[in-house]
């Protein structure tokens, strides 16, 4: 029954969220930034979990607020896991509304970072959801391999350089995400 269906994915998500939540306080320890983990609903992503440290920023990202999925970085790497068609759906045909000057809106380019986001397994969101803000995404596979959550670290672009973000933040993310993947019977083969 659909009320069945419903509690089973309301108990499985709950799971999922403590299963991550220890993975995500080592997260924010060792990249020591604000990390997240959501999911999509429709073209909104929903934050589930999280383990912040203090941001000087307006960033007020808490479990259960949303945000387009086009605009963050575990919005993006969630999008990219999706047939061509569903991502057609989501972000229809035009432009990509911009967040900030930096802001990929070119709908050819847009589909090509998602791309590319699919074969790197990360996006980098650079100061395109807030400026000053750099984010890094991974995505989270359950058993049957499906992406079914991204995580990811956050902090402003002075703690993330491009020598940190390649060194330390994207491996770490990375390796957070396949631990909760792995919690979640995922196999990689």
């Amino acid at each position: 029954s659909l009320t069945m269906s419903l509690g089973y994915a309301y108990l499985s998500r709950l799971s999922m969220v403590e299963l991550a939540q220890p993975v995500l306080n080592q997260l924010r320890t060792a990249v020591n930034a604000s990390v997240h983990m959501g999911l999509l609903d429709g073209g909104e992503l929903v934050y589930v979990a999280n383990a912040r440290i203090p941001l000087p920023t307006a960033i007020n990202i808490h479990v259960g607020s949303r945000t387009p999925a086009y605009a963050t970085s575990i919005g993006r790497i969630l999008l990219a896991s999706l047939p061509a068609d569903a991502v057609d759906t989501i972000l229809g045909t035009g432009p990509i509304p911009a967040m900030t000057p930096n802001s990929t809106s070119d709908p050819a380019a847009f589909r090509q970072m998602l791309a590319r986001a699919r074969a790197d397994g990360y996006v980098f969101n650079d100061q395109e959801f807030h400026l000053g803000v750099r984010s890094i995404a991974a995505p989270v596979f359950d058993a049957s391999g499906h992406v079914v959550a991204g995580i990811n670290a956050t902090a402003m672009t002075h703690a993330f350089t491009d020598d940190v973000v390649r060194d330390q933040v994207q491996p770490a993310v990375c390796a957070a995400a396949s631990e909760i993947s792995r919690g979640l019977g995922y196999v990689n083969t």
